[in-house]
């Protein structure tokens, strides 16, 4: 019965649709490790901001950037990793990419941690904050120091810097100036520099794999302490969270809005954290989401309740037969309550005993009842004595008073 009620509750849609989820965020870290530079390449779009390098964000625009500061400076990348937005999933730009022979890979919607480009948004964003002070119209003038800065600057996960991986050495700074010795005397670079070169490119990339390996092993780690294991098989119903904005023209209030949208089906598991959903009604492809804005929806089946079903005899049906069982049963209402809740009212001229032979004799269900308690309960409350204070302003004249407080 506890098990079916538990369910029963669980179903409810409005619940499941309005409450917000109290568990750990689902879906634990899938590292992506790239064999070499370039492999897999991420772009996206940060604005709005006062003066835009790229004023409008459009399909022709994105198609053009890529082909100019990517493909014609480092070759066509293997893989290309893009968020949902109107220019990355436009015709023309995936004409563009697929001509050049990179594969194009979307990420999910309201997950921006598959793009790594993202987090380079936020550290180019903290440094443009740095350089432009209260310049704000002036940023973009400083993207080519900001730009040089990162590239010159050792990663985290890497331990190498994105010149010495790419190039095969560090760029030079004005620092080097200073610091490098004077190059006269110095003999003229022999045959066997590019395969110096090439040694150590390969080293750099040998060093950056190990690196990313122990990097993203450590970065799983923490990241799966705050993450729980979760898995839809196809044909599961979900709910998918939701991300509405108000809109004042239509009364419609954002904080007031559910908080889950569905019930959907999973149609197809893609890797190991997303899935395809489909329309429950229509069963049209409603897009791919991960797992971390998935919950399971719940559903009622009475059928599937587990009621056992208790075989009734004839004597059961009988209700002589309950009232045989139970000598203590009683029909009318005073067998609801218990002795705590009634008293006993005898008057003191009365013998309780006697006085029961011409009464109604009313047992409590109690499992040891007292033998003298055999009188007529009085269900009627006990008038309670009105107590006042007793004092007339100079003296108690309420003699309990008194008695009580020994102010005589």
């Amino acid at each position: 019965m506890a098990a079916d009620v538990k369910r029963y509750v669980t179903s409810c849609s409005v619940c499941q649709l309005t409450k917000p989820c109290q568990r750990k965020p689902a879906g634990l870290m899938v590292p992506i490790l790239p064999q070499k530079p370039w492999e897999y390449t991420g772009v996206d779009f940060v604005g709005p901001l006062p003066v835009c390098a790229v004023r409008e964000a459009t399909a022709q625009v994105a198609a053009s950037k890529f082909v100019s500061e990517v493909f014609s400076r480092h070759g066509a990348p293997t893989y290309l990793i893009s968020d949902r937005g109107t220019p990355f999933v436009s015709r023309l730009f995936e004409h563009v990419v697929s001509t050049l022979g990179t594969v194009h890979r979307l990420t999910t919607a309201y997950h921006p941690q598959t793009n790594a480009t993202e987090r380079v948004n936020r550290t180019l964003k903290t440094a443009i904050r740095a350089y432009v002070g209260d310049k704000h119209t002036s940023w973009d003038k400083f993207l080519p120091q900001i730009c040089f800065a990162l590239r010159t600057a050792p990663h985290e996960s890497t331990g190498l810097s994105p010149s010495m991986m790419l190039y095969g050495r560090e760029l030079d700074t004005p620092l080097d100036l200073i610091t490098q010795p004077s190059c006269d005397g110095v003999d003229e670079p022999s045959i066997l520099y590019p395969e110096t070169l090439r040694a150590s490119i390969k080293e750099a990339h040998d060093h950056a794999r190990a690196a990313l390996d122990h990097s993203h092993n450590r970065q799983k780690h923490y990241y799966d302490l705050r993450r729980r294991q979760a898995t839809f098989a196809v044909g599961d119903l979900v709910r998918v969270k939701s991300h509405p904005r108000s809109d004042a023209q239509s009364n419609f209030t954002a904080k007031l809005a559910p908080l889950f949208t569905g019930p959907l089906r999973v149609s197809q598991k893609l890797g190991e954290v997303n899935y395809r959903l489909s329309n429950l009604d229509t069963g049209t492809d409603a897009g791919v989401f991960h797992v971390v804005n998935l919950q399971p929806f719940h559903t009622w089946d009475s059928s599937s309740s587990n009621r056992r079903d208790v075989p009734v005899t004839e004597e059961q049906h009988d209700p002589e037969a309950l009232d045989n069982d139970l000598p203590h049963a009683q029909t009318d209402i005073e067998a609801d309550l218990t002795a705590a809740d009634m008293y006993y009212d005898t008057p003191d001229d009365t013998d309780p005993v006697s006085d029961s032979e011409n009464r109604d004799t009313v047992v409590a269900s109690d499992p040891d009842p007292d033998p003298d308690c055999t009188g007529r309960y009085n269900f009627r409350p006990r008038p309670c004595p009105r107590i006042t204070s007793g004092w007339s302003g100079s003296r108690w004249t309420n003699s309990y008073h008194t008695d009580r407080l020994d102010l005589k």
